[in-house]
C-alpha cells in the first residue's frame, strides 16, 4: 500500500509538471491547500479501490489525479480537462518505455519487473526529474495562462499521442505474452500509419513555420533599420530646428548688415552676404518628402547617397496621406527602388548624365509613385538581376516591392527605354 501511495504521488506530480511545463497552466500558490488536495486524492483512490469501482488501480489513480489537477488549477479548468487525456497518455507511454529500458539494463524479465512495485516507482522517476528540471530552467511562471490549441491542432495532438499509447500498450502485451500478434496486426498497422503520417505532417508544418519565422525575422530587421533611420531623421529635424532658432535670433543683425550694404551701394558685398545666408539656410533645411517621418528618413538617406555620388536628384510631387498606406509598406517600396536606382546610376559610364527623378502624385483617386533613373544597360529587362556577390541574400528588392503592391491590389510596372529605367506604382 505504501508503494502504491508513492506511485500515485509521483503520477500526480508528473501530471502537474506536464500541465505547468508543456501546457503553461497556472496553479494555486497555497502550500496548505496543495497538501489538502494531495491527501484528498490519496483518500479518494483508496475509496475507489475499496468499493471496487475500477478493476485496475491505474484507473482509480488517473481519476483521482484528474480531479486533483482540476482543483489545483487557478483558471481554464474546462480546457485543462480536455487536455488531460493527452497528459495521461503521454505520461503512461513514457513510463512504460522507461520500464523497457530499466528491464533491459537490469537484465530482469519484464513480467518480474512489473511485479516489483519498487522497480515500477524507479521507472516513473526519470520523467518527473526531466519535467521538474524543465520547470526550474525554463521558468514557465513567466508565461501567461494555459496554451490555446485550435480544434485541428488538438485533434492532431490527441490522435498522435493516442496512437503512441496504443502501440506502447500492445507492445507491453507482447512483452508479457498476454496477446497474440495475429489478432493485433491490423490495429498496430493502423496506428503505425497514422503515427507516421502525423510525423510527416508535423515536419511539413514545421517547415512552413520556419519559413514564416524567417520572413518575420527579415521584417523585424527591416523594422529595426527603418526605426534607426527614423531616429536619425528626427535628430536632424531637432538639430535643424535649433539652428533655425539661432538663425532667427540673429536675423536683426543680418538685416542691419544688408541695410548698411545697400546704403553704401556695395553690390559685391550684398551678393556674397545673400549667398552666405542662402548657404546657411540650405544647411538648416530638412526636406519633408512625404510627411511621414519613417518614410522621409529612408528617402533622405538615399537622397544624400545620390548627391554624394554626383547624381542629379529631382523630387516632384507632394505629401502622402498617412492613414491611407502602411508606413512599413512605403518604407519597403522607397528603400528598395531608391537603392536600386542609386546603385544603377553609379554604374553609368561614358560621360552620360546621371540622374534620379522621383514623382509622387495623385490621379483619379489613385496615388502614383514613379522613380526614373539613368540605366547602364541597353534596355534589356533580362539584365535586371542582382550584381552583388551574395546572390543568395540579395536580388529580392523588386520582388518585395511587388508583394507589397499586390496587397492593396495595386499595380507595379517596370520599363527600360532609351537608357532609362522606370518603376511605376499605382495604389
Amino acid at each position: 500500500m505504501i508503494f502504491f501511495g508513492i506511485m500515485q504521488v509521483i503520477d500526480l506530480l508528473n501530471y502537474c509538471f506536464i500541465y505547468r511545463v508543456i501546457f503553461r497552466a497556472r496553479f494555486i500558490k497555497s502550500t496548505v491547500w496543495k497538501i489538502v488536495v494531495l491527501v484528498g486524492s490519496l483518500a479518494m483512490t483508496e475509496l475507489l479501490l475499496f468499493f471496487k469501482v475500477f478493476h485496475f488501480g491505474e484507473r482509480a489513480v488517473a481519476l483521482a489525479c484528474l480531479i486533483a489537477v482540476a482543483v489545483l488549477l487557478r483558471e481554464d479548468r474546462i480546457r485543462a480537462l480536455l487536455l488531460f487525456p493527452v497528459a495521461f497518455m503521454l505520461s503512461g507511454s513514457v513510463n512504460v518505455l522507461f520500464t523497457y529500458i530499466f528491464s533491459f539494463l537490469l537484465e530482469i524479465p519484464y513480467a518480474e519487473f512489473l511485479d516489483s512495485p519498487f522497480l515500477q516507482i524507479v521507472s516513473e522517476i526519470p520523467l518527473l526529474l526531466f519535467l521538474s528540471g524543465m520547470y526550474f530552467f525554463v521558468k514557465p511562471q513567466k508565461l501567461n495562462g494555459l496554451i490555446r490549441l485550435s480544434i485541428p491542432k488538438y485533434l492532431i495532438l490527441l490522435l498522435g499521442i493516442g496512437c503512441l499509447f496504443v502501440l506502447v500498450g500492445i507492445s507491453q502485451g507482447f512483452m508479457l505474452g498476454r496477446v497474440e500478434a495475429a489478432t493485433l496486426m491490423r490495429p498496430m498497422a493502423i496506428c503505425f500509419v497514422i503515427a507516421v503520417s502525423l510525423f510527416v505532417l508535423l515536419i511539413l508544418w514545421q517547415a512552413v513555420i520556419e519559413g514564416k519565422a524567417r520572413q518575420y525575422q527579415v521584417e523585424k530587421e527591416l523594422y529595426r533599420n527603418y526605426l534607426d533611420k527614423q531616429e536619425t531623421h528626427i535628430r536632424d529635424l531637432i538639430e535643424s530646428d535649433e539652428k533655425l532658432r539661432s538663425f532667427r535670433h540673429d536675423i536683426r543683425a543680418h538685416i542691419t548688415a544688408l541695410e548698411a550694404g545697400i546704403e553704401e551701394g556695395d553690390l559685391d558685398f550684398l551678393k556674397s552676404y545673400v549667398a552666405r545666408i542662402k548657404e546657411e539656410n540650405e544647411k538648416i533645411a530638412v526636406i519633408k518628402y512625404t510627411g511621414i517621418a519613417a518614410v522621409d528618413a529612408v528617402i533622405a538617406e538615399w537622397h544624400q547617397k545620390a548627391l554624394d555620388a554626383g547624381v542629379e536628384w529631382i523630387w516632384e510631387g507632394g505629401l502622402l496621406p498617412y492613414d491611407q498606406f502602411e508606413t512599413f509598406d512605403l518604407c519597403v517600396i522607397f528603400s528598395n527602388l531608391l537603392s536600386n536606382a542609386v546603385e544603377a546610376v553609379e554604374k553609368v559610364e561614358g560621360g552620360r548624365k546621371k540622374s534620379i527623378t522621383v514623382y509622387c502624385g495623385a490621379f483619379q483617386g489613385n496615388t502614383i509613385l514613379r522613380i526614373t533613373n539613368t540605366y547602364p544597360g541597353d534596355g534589356n529587362l533580362k539584365e535586371l538581376k542582382t550584381t552583388k556577390a551574395d546572390r543568395l541574400n540579395h536580388g529580392y528588392g523588386l520582388k518585395n516591392v511587388e508583394e507589397v503592391v499586390k496587397r492593396p491590389q495595386g499595380s507595379f510596372q517596370i520599363t527600360v527605354e532609351d537608357g532609362e529605367f522606370q518603376a511605376e506604382i499605382i495604389l
